[in-house]
């Protein structure tokens, strides 16, 4: 498993020329991070950092695989903007501890599950939303306050049949 957490994951980001010049010039700041999870290899494979403008309206996004393989993508128009900046300080709930409250509260044994995407960004507080594919295309969503620790929602989707009839977990 990669042995960078998300803070260290951003620290390197935010080393890089591009980032230093966009967050000193612009008002570019932490829109999300997101890990991606291959439980297969049992690693992490890399973090996704984006920094997004508000007055700009565009997001640079750095991938990092490693301490010394940090990629950056020039601006882009964002997909999904905030226009909250991810309060990094008042996270107390790390990366691990919710990924494995996540996989606890998933009703499938570890070896189904293909791929985990976690997701940290800002609503009303710091938030994880940890999505887990299955290998039956199953899509198990957790939201976790990232200040508390607390699962705040849970559902499942099916990624091939409609949405229609599934339970809630």
């Amino acid at each position: 498993m990669m042995n960078i957490g998300f803070r260290e994951a951003v620290d390197l980001a935010r080393a890089k020329e591009e980032v230093k010049e966009a967050t000193e010039v612009e008002d570019y700041f932490i829109n999300s991070v997101i890990g991606v999870y291959m439980p297969k290899k049992n690693k992490l494979d890399r973090w996704i950092i984006t920094f997004y403008s508000p007055s700009r309206k565009e997001v640079i996004q750095g991938v990092v695989r490693g301490k010394k393989d940090v990629a950056f993508k020039g601006s882009k128009e964002p997909l999904n903007p905030t226009t909250k900046e991810l309060d990094i300080d008042s996270i107390n709930f790390d990366e691990q501890q919710a990924m494995k409250m996540a996989e606890d509260s998933v009703p499938v044994p570890k070896s189904k599950i293909v791929q985990i995407l976690m997701t940290l960004r800002q609503k009303e507080t710091p938030s994880w939303n940890i999505n887990i594919i299955t290998s039956s295309f199953d899509l198990y969503s957790i939201s976790i306050n990232a200040e508390k620790g607390e699962v705040t929602d849970k559902e499942i989707r099916s990624l091939v049949k409609s949405r229609e009839g599934l339970p809630f977990l």
